[in-house]
């Protein structure tokens, strides 16, 4: 098999900005949106979505999951996890 950086999928930017003051919510991934919303009730300090990545040269498709908190519980962390199980902070 392969080694390095040729073992490697397709990588992905991923962009999330989130305005406290306005609830505003925006998902950049690979420099376009994905999602754009407003918390309906600001306090809502928890942002959980899943996104479908388009699987490149060939390769398969995964979804990308975002869990996300404004302020951190105590206990809590916020990630992004792949469906493969690959989290990333």
């Amino acid at each position: 098999g392969s080694v390095g950086p040729d073992c490697r999928g397709s990588e992905h930017s991923v962009e999330l900005i989130w305005s406290g003051a306005s609830g505003k919510r925006r998902v950049l991934i690979d420099g376009r949106d994905a999602y754009v919303g407003v918390a309906t009730n600001r306090s809502t300090m928890r942002f959980d979505q899943t996104f479908p990545l388009d699987g490149r040269e060939g390769g398969e498709n995964h979804v990308l999951q975002i869990v996300a908190y404004y302020n951190v519980p105590l206990g809590e962390r916020s990630l992004v996890e792949t469906q493969q199980g690959r989290m990333f902070r």
